[in-house]
């Protein structure tokens, strides 16, 4: 039977795994008989997200995106890539006297530069297929920093 949302045969990363939106993305992707490669900070969350992936053949790798040894060693240990959804991501509520420039570097960082440097390093080792698709997720929740 014809399935237009099938990911059968296809390769899917999908970043911020271990909670919310990356982990239901993770976790639907592979009821779409896709190959999952998850990957987050927190190992036993992202334990227990691959543990809730229908099928076999997924991958976890635990990394922290914000450090570039972290992305290095992520981007070594991937297979070729059908798809990317870049979910990794925090934010904290702060206001904004008290904001420091160092917790918006590590925001940035993390949020912004780490899922661009990703991209940039996986395409750099060829790591995509042809029509592949790449996400980049936000989020509401995201909106961190209050004006008081």
């Amino acid at each position: 039977m014809y399935n237009p949302y099938s990911l059968e045969g296809k390769t899917i990363l999908v970043t911020g795994a271990s909670s919310g939106i990356g982990r239901t993305t993770a976790i639907e992707c592979s009821k779409m008989d896709a190959k999952v490669v998850i990957t987050a900070r927190n190992e036993e969350r992202l334990n227990e997200t691959l543990s809730a992936l229908d099928g076999n053949g997924h991958q976890m790798i635990s990394a922290d995106l914000g450090k570039e040894e972290d992305l290095d060693k992520l981007v070594s240990e991937l297979p070729t890539l059908d798809g990317i959804v870049n979910n990794a991501g925090f934010t904290k509520t702060l206001p904004l006297q008290f904001i420091k420039r160092e917790q918006l570097t590590e925001l940035l960082n993390v949020n912004t530069i780490a899922p661009i440097l990703l991209l940039h390093k996986i395409l750099k080792k060829k790591l995509l297929n042809n029509g592949s698709s790449v996400v980049f997720t936000s989020s509401i929740a995201g909106l961190g920093f209050s004006l008081h």
